[in-house]
């Protein structure tokens, strides 16, 4: 869906493929995606206070690079410390909208762990059972619904996932959004 990832089709299969003539480009429907008009009352909904959000919406594969991503913040968190910034670092969390577990993905518990970053990491939660989503911090890959009290609620993951509008408000949480991976053919985060 770039103009230079169709030259490089069209350098290495030349006329083999079929090619559209004009790009498809990245896009949205606005009537689906589209900012909130109270950002910090919704951070205020989900969170009970006002926080800063790095966030990623990315299957859990090993090319999605998680782990660099959560050695980074780690690294950024240190940074506010060190100079002192004690308000932003204590309101800074990262949110990774993803599976877990997944087969050939990433240890979520085990990358935690490693970087000591169990209390500073969100995950997207859906129940089963009432279909309600909430965010938390890592519980397991199954656990009791905020809503409901269900031992239901799992990972957002391809066969369980949010709606478009809850997507858009996991999107809404996030003051700056990453997605750092390798070997990337589609990356779209409104599709993942």
């Amino acid at each position: 869906y770039t103009d230079w990832s169709k030259k490089v089709l069209v350098k290495e299969c030349g006329s083999k493929i079929n090619l559209f003539p004009k790009i498809a480009n990245a896009g949205i429907n606005p009537n689906e995606f589209y900012p909130l008009q109270n950002k910090t009352q919704h951070k205020i909904k989900y969170f009970g206070k006002d926080v800063s959000i790095v966030g990623a919406v990315m299957r859990n594969q090993k090319r999605k690079l998680f782990a660099d991503i959560l050695l980074a913040y780690k690294k950024y968190l240190n940074r506010l410390k060190e100079s002192g910034q004690t308000e932003l670092y204590q309101k800074s969390y990262l949110y990774l909208h993803t599976s877990y577990p997944e087969e050939q993905g990433w240890d979520f518990p085990a990358l935690l762990a490693e970087y000591e970053m169990l209390d500073r990491v969100y995950f997207t939660y859906i129940c089963r059972g009432c279909k309600n989503w909430f965010p938390a911090k890592f519980q397991n890959s199954i656990t009791k619904c905020k809503h409901c009290g269900s031992p239901a609620a799992s990972f957002s993951n391809v066969a369980h996932n949010l709606d478009t509008n809850g997507l858009n408000e996991v999107y809404n949480l996030f003051d700056l959004f990453v997605q750092y991976a390798i070997c990337e053919g589609f990356g779209m985060p409104q599709v993942e």
